[in-house]
């Protein structure tokens, strides 16, 4: 898949930059979205809909370069917020697991937009055009969870056996992503435009949600990393009203999560552009002294 959006991307690239197109067509858009964002991974539960009720919030704001009406690209920061909870699980199993997490998502992006019908600002038959996007991002997360009413940073307690002797390091909370949407964009005037756009972001990692391969003894979590890391790591004693560790026994290396599939996020924005002209920066000279 990577393979595949690299070698489509470069080939769209080329052919913006040596397509034709007219002056109005050309220039610059700055846009503001707002909109939800949704996390996909071990804790989704088997309910898509339960899935959407977790969506949380989202924002960006994106520099647009148009080549023509066909092609742009694009540069952006987001900011956002995602969560996922076995208590929306459907399996009672899952249920039982009783992990749950939210996280911040803040996010650099780069990208280009394809515009079906072709777009211009000016011309009357080019109002309207459904869109696609491909690009790349690297992001910031961070996830964490509740407990006993505080919140707690999972990455530093190495849940899953982090940091102990013989096992895997922490995770990197930086990581990248590659992004594939669609959407529609719709003119308002000379100035103005909307468009409203749903993408996926298919992530470098396996931990957006803290969870990813196996148990670790309760045991030795508990020496190592702590009590906090060894409640936070098993919390089914927790669902069935026991003391920690003692129920339902040790768990070490039995499934916790699926580590053969990276963890994903989809963002859902409305979005609201300002033509900026054909130039970003104009030249003032200054007057004769």
């Amino acid at each position: 898949m990577m393979l595949f959006f690299r070698r489509t991307g470069i080939w769209i690239i080329l052919f913006s930059l040596f397509s034709a197109g007219n002056s109005h067509s050309q220039g610059y858009d700055i846009s503001f979205g707002i909109g939800g964002a949704m996390y996909g991974g071990d804790l989704n539960s088997q309910n898509f809909g339960n899935n959407v009720k977790q969506s949380k919030w989202a924002g960006d704001v994106r520099l647009h370069k148009r080549f023509n009406p066909n092609i742009e690209i694009f540069g952006g920061f987001l900011a956002g917020r995602i969560a996922g909870d076995d208590r929306f699980a459907i399996a009672a199993s899952q249920k039982e697991r009783n992990l749950h997490f939210f996280s911040p998502i803040y996010e650099l992006s780069a990208g280009l937009n394809y515009y079906f019908f072709g777009y211009d600002y000016r011309q009357e038959g080019r109002f309207f055009t459904p869109l696609v996007s491909l690009g790349v991002a690297g992001f910031y997360f961070d996830p964490r969870t509740t407990y006993n009413g505080d919140n707690y940073r999972l990455q530093p307690l190495g849940t899953e056996g982090q940091g102990i002797q013989g096992k895997a390091r922490p995770y990197k909370l930086y990581q990248g992503a590659i992004f594939a949407g669609a959407g529609a964009k719709v003119r308002i005037n000379a100035r103005f435009a909307i468009s409203a756009e749903l993408n996926i972001r298919f992530t470098s990692t396996d931990y957006l949600d803290d969870v990813s391969t196996t148990y670790v003894s309760y045991d030795d979590l508990l020496f190592f990393n702590g009590e906090t890391a060894a409640i936070l790591s098993q919390r089914i004693d927790e669902f069935h009203n026991k003391e920690e560790g003692t129920f339902p026994g040790n768990y070490a290396g039995k499934r916790r999560g699926n580590p053969e599939v990276n963890d994903y996020y989809f963002i859902g924005l409305i979005r609201l552009h300002y033509n900026l002209g054909p130039r970003l920066f104009y030249r003032v000279d200054c007057p004769p002294i």
